[in-house]
């Protein structure tokens, strides 16, 4: 979810794991396992392992074991 999303942009994602991997869509959903809040430019950070999901800059809501599980597994671009 980023917290700094101009007004009419879609902020958040949600990420599914599928039979053949994940899957993303720009969809909101309560009950998810994990949620990861912040500055766009933050969840970036933290998505690319170059900012700690302790950092004050992001809100780590839910299963942070399963973000950080997945994070050690998925790659970016």
């Amino acid at each position: 979810h980023a917290t700094d999303a101009a007004p009419g942009v879609r902020g958040e994602w949600l990420i599914e794991l599928t039979d053949d991997g994940f899957a993303v869509r720009p969809e909101h959903t309560d009950g998810a396992t994990v949620e990861l809040r912040g500055p766009m430019t933050e969840l970036m950070l933290a998505f690319y392992r170059r900012l700690p999901l302790t950092s004050d800059e992001v809100e780590v809501r839910g299963d942070r074991s399963f973000l950080e599980f997945w994070l050690e597994r998925a790659t970016f671009g």
